[in-house]
């Protein structure tokens, strides 16, 4: 019933199949020394309609004052800020779909290669999601910054290429957009929910991540049940 209805929107947006616009951001970082988080949280919004998010961001921006031009950081926002966008996000046609990494957990292999630990836990969600909603096309908008980590877009966009359609064998039209966050309203809304997220598993704050459970479709942990 739930892909009936995706694809009647699609069809009535001109569109044939299921196509969606991915927005990806993390919170916390992978650094294992002194100083670093407990957790990282890569979190992305799965969107129909993107222009729907995009214009919910804009206005949100707008009401409270934040000049177009300035980015929506969940770690710099006020708490009430934090609130208004978190219910702007929890109001569009969207799902929410995270994997949260213990950092404790993380053998020393995976420690000293830290690309290659993002890139295989993003990929745990990301293709759950392709696969299980069965999308034709897909659109990921990720931070450009995030290539330090994941060690170029080449390499990152490559190896979900590989997972999607060497390994799961799908049939579906991937691209990789890697751009800067500050000219990003989806990115910046990603953020903003991955800080939430965060906050409920760093600091136990988990009153932002409650804003937006309800489009919460699936949250993933890493390393729970491991030491080092």
């Amino acid at each position: 019933m739930q892909r009936k209805r995706e694809e009647l929107k699609c069809k009535e947006a001109g569109g044939e199949g299921l196509r969606h616009t991915l927005y990806l951001d993390e919170s916390g970082d992978l650094g294992f020394g002194l100083g670093g988080t407990k957790y990282l949280v890569v979190a992305f919004l799965s969107v129909p309609r993107k222009y729907d998010l995009l214009r919910a961001i804009r206005r949100i921006k707008e009401k409270m004052g934040i000049p177009a031009s300035e980015e929506l950081k969940g770690s710099s926002l006020v708490w009430a800020q934090r609130r208004q966008v978190l219910e702007a996000v929890a109001r569009v046609d969207l799902s929410i779909h995270a994997i949260i990494i213990r950092k404790a957990g993380v053998r020393k292999h995976l420690r000293e290669n830290p690309n290659v630990l993002y890139n295989y836990a993003l990929q745990m969600p990301l293709v759950d999601h392709i696969k299980n909603s069965r999308l034709d096309k897909v659109s990921l908008v990720i931070d450009q910054r995030t290539q330090k980590v994941t060690g170029s877009g080449w390499q990152l966009d490559h190896y979900l290429r590989v997972k999607l359609m060497a390994e799961e064998e799908l049939d579906v039209e991937f691209s990789c957009h890697h751009v800067d966050s500050h000219n990003s309203l989806g990115v910046q809304a990603a953020d903003v929910v991955a800080n939430a997220i965060g906050r409920k598993y760093e600091k136990g704050q988990a009153w932002g991540y409650n804003l937006v459970a309800c489009r919460v479709a699936r949250e993933r942990q890493l390393y729970f049940d491991e030491e080092h």
